[in-house]
């Protein structure tokens, strides 16, 4: 099974992945919010987040 991580749909307001339960991720408005692989958020741009440091 492939880790999956939570991104923003909307750059805007966020340009990390963060695992599900971070805290960053109340701050990501529900409409926005997506899981992904890791490797599919790295190809799209996203950079893991510094506090929760999914996948590492």
């Amino acid at each position: 099974m492939t880790p999956e991580v939570l991104i923003s749909t909307d750059r805007r307001e966020d340009d990390r992945y963060h695992q599900p339960k971070c805290r960053w991720c109340d701050h990501i408005h529900r409409a926005n919010k997506q899981l992904v692989t890791i490797a599919e958020a790295e190809e799209k741009g996203y950079k893991a987040c510094d506090e929760c440091r999914p996948g590492g």
